[in-house]
C-alpha cells in the first residue's frame, strides 16, 4: 500500500496509462459527505492502493488526460477531488454503460456475477476503512474490487460498441462529471416537500427556505447530518412562527429571510398533464424497444421540460436522436378498467410538444 507522497510521485512518474480504473472505500455514516479511507487504482496489468489518510492524491492529476473509470462515480468524484486530484478528461463509468445497455442490475457485485460470471465477497465493504491498521481482508477485497471493475469495464465497452452506444456513454459521463465533480452543500429541497408548508404565505415560504439553506451549508460545513443540526419537524414550527429559534444562528437566518412567492412555472394545466402521461407511454416504449434505462433515456425532469417548452429538443446531444424517435412512437391511450361502463369515457391524449415555443 502506498503510504508516501514520494511513493505516489514515484508511481505516476513511472507509468502513463490510457485508461485508469479507480473505486474508493469512505465511511459516511454520522456525515454530511464521507472521509476517504481507500482509494484503489488499476491500469493494463498493474494495480495500487492508497493510503489517502497519509497521502495527497494530488500527483494523480498527471493522468488527467487519461480515461478514468468508476462504477456509480456520483460519491467517489466529490472525495477524490476533495483529496487533491482534479477533473478527468474523460470519464467511463460502468454502471452508466449498464443503463446505456438497459440491464437490470446496476449493482457492482451483481453486474459482475451476470456479465462475467464471477462472484465476488462483499463481506468487507461496510467494514471501518478509517481504522488502521486494514486488515487483510480488507486489502484483498479492495484489490479484488478494482481488478474485477476492470474486467467489468473491458467487457462492457466491447458491448457499447457493437451497439453504437459507446461514444454515447462517454458523453453521458461527461454529462455525469459536471455533477459529481462538485465539493459544497448539495442543492437544499423545495419548500413544496413539506406538506404543512405548501399552502403558506410567501413571508412563511421564504423563511423555510432560508433554514433550508442554513441547514445544508452547516451540514457542509460541519460535516453532519443536516437532520441533526435541525430536524425537519423544528424547522417547519420555525417557519411557521411557532417555536423560538434553536440557536442565535437561527434567528440571523429568519430575520435576513425574504419573501418566496409560489413558483408557477413549473407547474402542469390538465392538458400539459395528459401530455405527459403520453410522453411517458412513448419512452416506456421506446426504452423497451431498444433496451435502454428509460430515466437516463429521458430523465423525468427533462420530460417536464419538453411538456413545458422550457428545453430544445435539437440541445440534448447524445439524446437528441432518441428524444426524436420517442416522440414519434406509437403509443395507446389509457386502458378502461375491465369493468368500466360503456358511458364513462375519459379525456383524450394531448398533443405532444416536439420543440418548446
Amino acid at each position: 500500500m502506498i503510504r508516501t507522497d514520494a511513493e505516489l510521485e514515484g508511481l505516476v512518474a513511472a507509468y502513463q496509462p490510457e485508461r485508469v480504473v479507480v473505486d474508493t472505500e469512505y465511511a459516511s455514516e454520522g456525515r454530511y459527505r464521507g472521509v476517504l479511507g481507500l482509494v484503489q487504482l488499476a491500469w493494463a496489468d498493474q494495480w495500487a492502493i492508497i493510503d489517502p489518510l497519509e497521502v495527497s492524491l494530488a500527483p494523480l492529476s498527471c493522468w488527467q488526460s487519461a480515461q478514468w473509470v468508476t462504477h456509480d462515480g456520483s460519491q467517489d468524484w466529490g472525495l477524490l477531488l476533495e483529496g487533491g486530484m482534479v477533473r478527468p478528461a474523460q470519464l467511463f463509468d460502468t454502471q452508466l454503460a449498464a443503463r446505456m445497455l438497459g440491464l437490470s442490475d446496476l449493482g457492482l457485485a451483481k453486474l459482475m456475477r451476470s456479465q462475467l460470471g464471477e462472484a465476488h465477497d462483499k463481506g468487507a465493504q461496510r467494514s471501518n476503512w478509517l481504522r488502521r491498521p486494514l486488515s487483510e481482508q480488507q486489502l484483498i477485497y479492495a484489490q479484488q474490487d478494482v481488478v474485477g471493475l476492470q474486467r467489468l469495464a473491458d467487457h462492457l465497452e466491447t458491448k457499447l460498441v457493437a451497439t453504437g452506444r459507446w461514444h454515447m456513454t462517454l458523453e453521458a459521463g461527461e454529462e455525469a462529471l459536471d455533477r459529481w465533480c462538485y465539493v459544497g452543500p448539495r442543492k437544499a429541497p423545495a419548500v413544496e416537500k413539506f406538506r404543512a408548508l405548501r399552502r403558506t404565505s410567501p413571508a412563511i415560504r421564504g423563511r423555510a427556505k432560508a433554514l433550508l439553506q442554513w441547514r445544508e451549508s452547516e451540514g457542509f460545513k460541519r460535516n453532519r447530518p443536516v437532520r441533526w443540526l435541525l430536524s425537519d419537524e423544528d424547522l417547519v414550527a420555525m417557519a411557521l412562527g411557532r417555536t423560538e429559534p434553536k440557536e442565535p444562528s437561527h434567528a440571523e437566518v429568519l430575520t435576513a429571510s425574504q419573501p418566496l412567492p409560489k413558483d408557477d412555472q413549473r407547474r402542469m394545466d390538465g392538458e400539459q398533464r395528459a401530455a405527459l402521461k403520453v410522453l411517458k407511454r412513448q419512452r416506456a416504449s421506446l426504452a423497451e424497444r431498444v433496451q435502454m434505462d428509460p430515466s437516463l433515456l429521458a430523465p423525468p425532469a427533462l420530460l417536464h421540460d419538453l411538456v413545458l417548452g422550457r428545453v430544445e429538443l435539437h440541445d440534448q446531444g447524445w439524446r437528441t436522436a432518441w428524444l426524436e424517435q420517442m416522440l414519434n412512437e406509437p403509443t395507446d391511450p389509457d386502458p378502461a378498467p375491465p369493468e368500466e361502463p360503456v358511458g364513462s369515457g375519459g379525456a383524450s391524449a394531448a398533443e405532444v410538444p416536439s420543440s418548446s415555443a
